[in-house]
C-alpha cells in the first residue's frame, strides 16, 4: 500500500514547526504594530517617574476634554534637537503628546525656523525665536519661551543655572485656557510708590490664564477690563485722589464685582491715608512690628518664617493638596476691626499662626527676647467683603489683605514644599469667579529617567520590528531543518 505522505511523522512535525513559526512571527509583528498605534493615540503608557511627571493631572485632563475648537501647539525647533537638550525637555515632549491623546482637536507640530523662515510672518509682532512654543487658537494665540517651562536655580558663585522643576503642564494648560477663552481675566499691578517687585506673582498669574498690566494711579484710572488690583507694600502714602480712585474702582458704579489685593511689608513706613482706608472703609487694621513664632515646629529656616493654619476653608477647600501648608515670612500682624457691619460688610480671617506667636515691638531692640512677648494666634491674611444686590443677584467687591509681601516673592511662591503657589492661584480664581479652577504645581523629575531620543527610538524600533522577528525566524528554520532530517 502506498504511504500517505500527509500522515507521515516528518510532514506532521515539519508542517507544525512551520505553522507555529509563521504564526509567532505574525503575532509579534501585529502586537508591535497595535501597541505602537495605541501608545501614539491613547494615554495608556505607564509613568515610572516618582513624581508622576510624565502624565497630565486630572484637572488638565478634565479641561482638555472639553475643548471644542481646533488648537495647534507649535514647537519652534526640530523634534530631535529639542529632545536632545535633556530630561526636562523629554518630559515636556511627553506632556505635549498627552494633550493630543486626550483631545484629537489638539495638534502638536515641530517647526524648524531655518527651514521654514516664512512661518513667523503670520504672527507678526510676537517676536518668535528658536525654541519658543506657540499655541495657536481660534480666538487668540499665546507664545512663551522655552525658559518659561521650567523653574531654575542659579549658582551665584559659578553663574551656572540648573533646572529644578518643570512647569510644562502648568504653562501649556494655561495657554490652552487662554486661547480658548473669550474673555480672560486681567489683573492690574499698581505702581508709582516704590512697591515690591511682583515679577514672580505676575509669572504665576500669566501661567494660570491671567493677563497682567501695570497701572500708575497718579496718572491712570483702571479700565473696565481690570478685574483685580494688586498693591504690593508701597513705601510712600497714597494721595486723596488715589484713595478715591481705589474706592471708585471697588464700588464700580454700584455694580461691585472688583477686588483689591493688598500686601504689607515689614520695611514700610507709616502710611496714614492708605492704612486708614483699609481700616475705616474695609475693617482691616495693619499692625506694626512683625510676627515671631516661638514654637520651632511651626517655623522653617527662621522664627520669622511661619507655617500657617487655614482658619477659613474658602481658599483651601479646593486645593490639590490641602495638607500642604502655606509659609508666611516676615508678616505684620493683622486685626479684623469687625466681623460684620452695616449688614453688608464682613471680615473673615483666612490664615493665622498658632497661639504661640508674638509680635515684636515697633522698634525692636537687638537683645529682645521673643519669649517675653504676649503669645497668641496672629492673623496674617484677612478678607473683607462688601456686597450689594444687582438685578436680584448678589454682587461683591473684596479687599484681601496679607501681612506679608514676601510670601509672594520668587523664593517662596515657587517653593514646591509649601502651598503658596496653589493657594494664591486658588484665591485669585475664587475672587474672580473663574469657573475653570485649574491648579497645577511644578514637578521635579526626582531621579534617573529613561530618556528616549529619536535615535534610541529608531534602535528600539529596528530591534522589535526586524531583529527579534529575524532571530525567531532563524530559530524556526533551524528547528524545521533538524526535524526534517530526523
Amino acid at each position: 500500500m502506498k504511504k500517505n505522505i500527509f500522515k507521515s511523522r516528518r510532514f506532521k512535525h515539519g508542517t507544525l514547526a512551520t505553522v507555529v513559526t509563521a504564526g509567532f512571527l505574525v503575532a509579534v509583528i501585529l502586537v508591535n504594530l497595535i501597541v505602537t498605534m495605541l501608545l501614539d493615540r491613547f494615554p495608556i503608557s505607564i509613568d515610572m517617574t516618582p513624581t508622576g511627571a510624565m502624565k497630565l493631572s486630572e484637572q488638565s485632563i478634565d479641561y482638555v476634554k472639553k475643548i471644542n475648537q481646533d488648537v495647534t501647539i507649535f514647537v519652534l525647533a526640530e523634534e530631535k534637537y529639542f529632545a536632545s537638550q535633556g530630561q526636562y525637555f523629554v518630559q515636556t515632549q511627553e506632556i505635549l503628546k498627552r494633550y493630543t491623546q486626550y483631545n484629537s482637536r489638539i495638534k502638536v507640530k515641530y517647526v524648524d525656523l531655518d527651514k521654514n523662515p516664512d512661518f513667523t510672518a503670520k504672527y507678526e509682532g510676537m517676536q518668535l525665536t528658536e525654541g519658543d512654543i506657540l499655541v495657536d487658537g481660534v480666538n487668540r494665540d499665546k507664545r512663551f519661551s522655552v525658559g518659561e517651562l521650567f523653574n531654575t536655580d542659579t549658582d551665584t558663585t559659578t553663574g551656572y543655572t540648573t533646572i529644578t522643576s518643570s512647569k510644562a503642564e502648568q504653562v501649556v494648560t494655561s495657554a490652552l485656557m487662554y486661547v480658548t477663552d473669550d474673555s480672560p481675566t486681567t489683573v492690574g499691578i499698581l505702581t508709582g510708590h516704590s512697591e515690591q517687585d511682583m515679577t514672580a506673582l505676575e509669572s504665576l498669574l500669566n501661567s494660570n490664564n491671567y493677563d497682567t498690566e501695570s497701572i500708575r494711579l497718579l496718572t491712570q484710572t483702571p479700565g473696565e477690563h481690570i478685574d483685580t488690583l494688586v498693591l504690593a507694600a508701597p513705601t510712600s502714602d497714597y494721595s486723596d485722589e488715589e484713595i478715591e480712585k481705589l474706592d471708585k474702582f471697588l464700588y464700580n458704579d454700584g455694580k461691585f464685582g472688583k477686588n483689591l489685593i493688598y500686601m504689607a511689608g515689614i520695611n514700610q513706613p507709616k502710611l496714614p491715608k492708605l492704612e486708614a482706608f483699609l481700616e475705616q472703609d474695609w475693617g482691616v487694621q495693619v499692625g506694626t512690628g512683625y510676627i515671631v513664632e516661638t514654637d520651632s515646629s511651626r517655623t522653617v529656616f527662621s522664627p520669622r518664617y511661619i507655617l500657617q493654619n487655614y482658619v477659613n476653608d474658602n481658599f483651601s477647600k479646593d486645593l490639590a493638596n490641602p495638607n500642604l501648608e502655606v509659609m508666611v515670612p516676615d508678616s505684620r500682624p493683622l486685626t479684623a476691626v469687625y466681623e460684620e457691619a452695616e449688614g453688608r460688610r464682613t471680615t473673615t480671617v483666612m490664615l493665622s499662626t498658632n497661639s504661640s506667636a508674638v509680635v515684636t515691638p515697633e522698634n525692636v531692640p537687638e537683645d529682645w527676647d521673643p519669649n517675653t512677648g504676649e503669645k497668641a494666634a496672629r492673623n496674617t491674611a484677612i478678607l473683607s467683603t462688601r456686597t450689594t444686590v444687582v438685578d436680584n443677584e448678589e454682587k461683591a467687591s473684596n479687599v484681601m489683605v496679607f501681612g506679608s509681601v514676601s510670601m509672594f516673592a520668587d523664593g517662596f511662591i515657587n517653593f514646591s514644599s509649601f502651598n503658596n503657589s496653589a493657594y494664591t492661584v486658588n484665591m485669585f480664581n475664587i475672587l474672580n469667579n473663574k469657573e475653570d479652577n485649574v491648579q497645577i504645581t511644578p514637578v521635579a523629575l526626582g531621579g534617573q529617567q529613561l530618556t528616549l531620543t529619536e535615535d534610541k527610538v529608531q534602535i528600539l524600533s529596528i530591534t522589535f520590528y526586524a531583529v527579534i522577528p529575524l532571530v525567531v525566524l532563524a530559530i524556526g528554520v533551524i528547528v524545521w531543518l533538524r526535524r526534517r532530517h530526523a
